[in-house]
Protein backbone atom coordinates (compact mmCIF):
# COMPACT_ATOMS: atom_id res chain seq x y z
CA UNK A 1 0.00 0.00 0.00
CA UNK A 2 0.91 3.35 -0.38
CA UNK A 3 1.96 5.87 2.31
CA UNK A 4 -1.11 7.92 1.94
CA UNK A 5 -3.59 4.30 1.67
CA UNK A 6 -2.16 3.66 4.74
CA UNK A 7 -3.14 6.08 6.78
CA UNK A 8 -6.68 5.62 5.67
CA UNK A 9 -6.52 1.89 6.46
CA UNK A 10 -3.77 0.11 8.31
CA UNK A 11 -5.62 -2.96 10.22
CA UNK A 12 -8.26 -4.49 11.05
CA UNK A 13 -9.74 -3.11 13.92
CA UNK A 14 -13.26 -4.47 14.06
CA UNK A 15 -14.46 -7.85 13.57
CA UNK A 16 -17.24 -6.91 11.31
CA UNK A 17 -15.70 -4.84 8.38
CA UNK A 18 -17.27 -2.76 5.30
CA UNK A 19 -15.67 -2.47 1.94
CA UNK A 20 -18.06 0.13 -0.14
CA UNK A 21 -17.19 1.93 -3.50
CA UNK A 22 -16.59 5.28 -2.03
CA UNK A 23 -16.80 8.18 0.36
CA UNK A 24 -20.33 9.30 0.09
CA UNK A 25 -21.27 5.46 0.64
CA UNK A 26 -18.53 5.62 3.68
CA UNK A 27 -20.37 8.71 5.15
CA UNK A 28 -24.05 7.44 4.67
CA UNK A 29 -22.81 3.78 6.27
CA UNK A 30 -21.17 4.88 9.38
CA UNK A 31 -24.16 7.51 9.98
CA UNK A 32 -26.51 4.24 9.55
CA UNK A 33 -24.42 2.57 12.18
CA UNK A 34 -24.52 5.37 14.40
CA UNK A 35 -28.17 6.45 14.31
CA UNK A 36 -29.88 2.86 14.24
CA UNK A 37 -27.86 1.89 16.83
CA UNK A 38 -26.48 -1.15 14.82
CA UNK A 39 -23.49 -3.39 15.74
CA UNK A 40 -20.34 -1.53 14.88
CA UNK A 41 -18.47 -2.29 11.66
CA UNK A 42 -15.16 -0.77 10.47
CA UNK A 43 -16.16 0.85 7.41
CA UNK A 44 -13.54 1.80 4.29
CA UNK A 45 -14.35 1.95 0.79
CA UNK A 46 -11.87 1.16 -2.14
CA UNK A 47 -9.39 3.51 -2.88
CA UNK A 48 -8.35 3.41 0.94
CA UNK A 49 -8.00 0.03 0.69
CA UNK A 50 -5.15 -0.42 -2.72
CA UNK A 51 -2.24 1.18 -3.43
CA UNK A 52 -3.45 2.52 -6.70
CA UNK A 53 -6.42 4.74 -4.88
CA UNK A 54 -8.60 2.94 -7.25
CA UNK A 55 -12.23 3.40 -6.30
CA UNK A 56 -15.50 1.82 -6.90
CA UNK A 57 -16.53 -1.65 -8.29
CA UNK A 58 -12.69 -1.74 -10.18
CA UNK A 59 -11.21 -1.13 -6.65
CA UNK A 60 -12.79 -3.92 -4.79
CA UNK A 61 -11.00 -6.25 -7.22
CA UNK A 62 -7.48 -4.33 -6.20
CA UNK A 63 -8.49 -4.06 -2.33
CA UNK A 64 -9.29 -7.41 -1.48
CA UNK A 65 -6.21 -9.70 -2.63
CA UNK A 66 -4.31 -7.95 0.04
CA UNK A 67 -7.13 -8.44 2.67
CA UNK A 68 -5.50 -11.57 4.08
CA UNK A 69 -2.00 -10.63 4.71
CA UNK A 70 -3.14 -7.18 6.61
CA UNK A 71 -3.33 -6.91 10.39
CA UNK A 72 -6.21 -8.36 12.43
CA UNK A 73 -7.09 -10.54 9.45
CA UNK A 74 -6.87 -13.48 11.38
CA UNK A 75 -7.48 -12.63 14.84
CA UNK A 76 -10.12 -9.55 14.69
CA UNK A 77 -12.13 -9.98 11.80
CA UNK A 78 -14.75 -12.30 11.67
CA UNK A 79 -16.87 -10.89 8.40
CA UNK A 80 -17.02 -9.32 5.70
CA UNK A 81 -19.37 -7.17 3.54
CA UNK A 82 -19.25 -5.61 0.40
CA UNK A 83 -21.68 -2.43 -0.03
CA UNK A 84 -22.22 -2.10 -3.73
CA UNK A 85 -24.89 -0.10 -6.09
CA UNK A 86 -27.00 -2.05 -8.36
CA UNK A 87 -26.78 0.80 -10.65
CA UNK A 88 -27.56 -2.33 -13.81
CA UNK A 89 -30.04 -4.68 -12.44
CA UNK A 90 -29.45 -7.78 -14.72
CA UNK A 91 -25.35 -7.14 -14.41
CA UNK A 92 -24.64 -5.74 -10.98
CA UNK A 93 -24.37 -8.78 -8.98
CA UNK A 94 -22.55 -10.91 -11.76
CA UNK A 95 -19.91 -8.63 -12.06
CA UNK A 96 -19.26 -8.90 -8.09
CA UNK A 97 -19.79 -12.45 -8.77
CA UNK A 98 -17.09 -12.35 -11.24
CA UNK A 99 -14.60 -10.76 -9.38
CA UNK A 100 -14.53 -12.81 -6.55
CA UNK A 101 -14.42 -16.07 -8.83
CA UNK A 102 -10.92 -14.16 -10.31
CA UNK A 103 -9.62 -13.62 -6.84
CA UNK A 104 -7.87 -16.85 -5.22
CA UNK A 105 -8.51 -15.91 -1.68
CA UNK A 106 -12.16 -15.80 -2.47
CA UNK A 107 -15.31 -18.14 -2.69
CA UNK A 108 -17.77 -16.55 -4.70
CA UNK A 109 -21.22 -16.65 -3.54
CA UNK A 110 -24.02 -18.43 -4.59
CA UNK A 111 -25.66 -17.42 -7.83
CA UNK A 112 -28.80 -15.09 -7.28
CA UNK A 113 -29.09 -16.32 -3.58
CA UNK A 114 -31.03 -13.84 -1.19
CA UNK A 115 -27.95 -13.80 0.91
CA UNK A 116 -25.25 -13.45 -1.41
CA UNK A 117 -22.83 -15.25 0.82
CA UNK A 118 -19.41 -16.57 0.03
CA UNK A 119 -15.67 -16.44 1.72
CA UNK A 120 -13.06 -14.71 1.61
CA UNK A 121 -9.57 -16.58 2.76
CA UNK A 122 -12.09 -18.87 5.42
CA UNK A 123 -14.01 -15.71 6.90
CA UNK A 124 -17.99 -15.06 5.67
CA UNK A 125 -18.36 -12.66 3.19
CA UNK A 126 -21.51 -10.96 2.33
CA UNK A 127 -22.54 -8.70 -0.45
CA UNK A 128 -25.40 -5.63 0.24
CA UNK A 129 -27.00 -4.58 -3.00
CA UNK A 130 -27.77 -0.47 -2.76
CA UNK A 131 -30.74 0.39 -2.99
CA UNK A 132 -31.85 -3.55 -2.53
CA UNK A 133 -31.51 -6.90 -4.83
CA UNK A 134 -34.26 -6.33 -6.52
CA UNK A 135 -34.32 -2.58 -7.19
CA UNK A 136 -32.07 -1.09 -10.04
CA UNK A 137 -30.39 2.38 -8.88
CA UNK A 138 -27.39 3.54 -6.02
CA UNK A 139 -27.21 5.54 -3.07
CA UNK A 140 -28.48 8.76 -4.62
CA UNK A 141 -31.31 6.62 -5.50
CA UNK A 142 -31.98 5.67 -2.05
CA UNK A 143 -31.37 8.88 -0.38
CA UNK A 144 -33.75 10.70 -2.52
CA UNK A 145 -37.06 10.15 0.19
CA UNK A 146 -34.80 11.92 2.55
CA UNK A 147 -33.53 14.75 -0.11
CA UNK A 148 -36.90 15.59 -0.55
CA UNK A 149 -38.34 15.88 3.18
CA UNK A 150 -35.21 18.23 3.85
CA UNK A 151 -36.19 20.22 0.89
CA UNK A 152 -39.32 19.40 -0.18
CA UNK A 153 -39.44 21.98 -3.03
CA UNK A 154 -36.49 20.04 -4.06
CA UNK A 155 -39.00 17.54 -6.18
CA UNK A 156 -40.44 19.89 -8.12
CA UNK A 157 -37.53 22.21 -9.29
CA UNK A 158 -35.34 19.51 -9.73
CA UNK A 159 -37.59 17.60 -11.87
CA UNK A 160 -38.12 20.96 -13.99
CA UNK A 161 -34.22 21.66 -14.30
CA UNK A 162 -33.65 18.17 -15.87
CA UNK A 163 -36.71 18.03 -17.94
CA UNK A 164 -34.61 21.63 -19.41
CA UNK A 165 -31.58 20.42 -19.63
CA UNK A 166 -32.70 16.83 -21.09
CA UNK A 167 -31.05 14.93 -18.11
CA UNK A 168 -34.17 12.86 -17.19
CA UNK A 169 -34.16 11.34 -20.31
CA UNK A 170 -30.41 10.05 -20.05
CA UNK A 171 -29.72 6.32 -21.10
CA UNK A 172 -27.72 5.51 -17.88
CA UNK A 173 -30.00 5.57 -15.07
CA UNK A 174 -27.53 5.68 -12.39
CA UNK A 175 -26.62 9.48 -13.86
CA UNK A 176 -29.91 10.13 -13.62
CA UNK A 177 -30.01 9.25 -10.14
CA UNK A 178 -26.98 11.12 -9.04
CA UNK A 179 -28.10 14.01 -10.92
CA UNK A 180 -31.85 14.89 -9.30
CA UNK A 181 -29.72 14.21 -5.66
CA UNK A 182 -26.60 16.56 -6.37
CA UNK A 183 -28.84 19.07 -7.81
CA UNK A 184 -31.08 19.41 -5.10
CA UNK A 185 -28.03 19.67 -3.00
CA UNK A 186 -26.84 22.68 -5.31
CA UNK A 187 -29.93 24.10 -5.38
CA UNK A 188 -30.48 24.46 -1.56
CA UNK A 189 -27.70 23.55 0.72
CA UNK A 190 -26.67 27.00 1.36
CA UNK A 191 -24.13 26.30 3.53
CA UNK A 192 -21.62 24.44 0.93
CA UNK A 193 -23.38 23.88 -1.73
CA UNK A 194 -20.55 21.21 -3.40
CA UNK A 195 -20.69 19.10 -0.17
CA UNK A 196 -21.50 15.20 -1.03
CA UNK A 197 -24.30 13.23 0.32
CA UNK A 198 -21.53 11.02 2.76
CA UNK A 199 -21.27 14.84 4.32
CA UNK A 200 -24.51 15.41 4.72
CA UNK A 201 -25.47 12.57 6.61
CA UNK A 202 -22.16 12.79 9.06
CA UNK A 203 -23.43 16.55 8.98
CA UNK A 204 -26.92 15.89 10.36
CA UNK A 205 -28.10 17.62 7.79
CA UNK A 206 -30.12 14.29 6.37
CA UNK A 207 -30.88 11.75 8.51
CA UNK A 208 -30.64 7.72 8.11
CA UNK A 209 -33.68 7.43 10.21
CA UNK A 210 -36.42 7.85 7.17
CA UNK A 211 -38.03 4.55 6.55
CA UNK A 212 -36.57 4.84 2.96
CA UNK A 213 -33.22 3.43 4.83
CA UNK A 214 -35.40 0.55 6.96
CA UNK A 215 -33.99 -2.03 4.43
CA UNK A 216 -30.19 -1.47 4.57
CA UNK A 217 -30.68 -0.94 8.66
CA UNK A 218 -32.34 -4.54 8.91
CA UNK A 219 -29.69 -5.94 7.12
CA UNK A 220 -26.56 -4.57 9.05
CA UNK A 221 -28.87 -5.44 12.26
CA UNK A 222 -29.82 -8.65 11.04
CA UNK A 223 -25.43 -9.29 9.48
CA UNK A 224 -24.10 -11.16 12.79
CA UNK A 225 -27.25 -13.83 11.98
CA UNK A 226 -26.84 -14.06 8.02
CA UNK A 227 -23.33 -15.14 8.26
CA UNK A 228 -23.25 -17.35 11.48
CA UNK A 229 -20.82 -15.34 13.00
Amino acid sequence: MSPAAEESFKSFTKTRFILCEGEDDKGFLETIIKECRIPEFQVCHAAECNSEKTGGKDGFAKALPGFEATTGFSDVLKALLIVTDNDELVTSFRRIQQMLTNIKECECVAPETVKHIGKIAGKPLAVLMIPSAEDEGNLEALCLPEIHNKWPAAKKCVSAFMECTGADKWAKKGSVHKTRARSAVVGFHENDPYKGIGYLFRSGTLSTLNPCFHGVAQFLQNFDKLVGI
